[in-house]
């Protein structure tokens, strides 16, 4: 398992993979949560929206947004991307409002 295809080159694609969707979530989330924390409004629909989103099979969106993308990039980024909000979001929230 040397060269191209081993563990130590899929181990660096994974973190960069985590790493590029993690911050494409904080970029949108943060900022929501901490908007709606210091008004302190939308409380009830951040976190209903929040607990819906991750009721949500990874692997079942995961199919599904390949299956529409035809395999391009965003069939990795964007179910990372729709699972990385709802804790952020949450988090956040609760953290302002508190």
């Amino acid at each position: 398992m040397h060269g191209g295809d081993g563990i130590p080159v899929r181990l660096v694609q994974h973190l960069e993979y985590t790493g590029i969707a993690l911050g494409i979530a904080l970029i949108i989330a943060l900022p929501a949560g901490l908007a709606m924390g210091h008004l302190r409004r939308g409380g009830f629909v951040v976190v209903t929206v929040a607990n819906f989103g991750r009721a949500l099979p990874t692997l079942g969106l995961l199919v599904l947004i390949f299956v529409l993308t035809s395999g391009s990039s965003a069939s990795w980024l964007v179910p990372l991307v729709a699972l990385a909000i709802p804790p952020i979001l949450v988090n956040t929230y609760e953290a302002c409002s508190g």
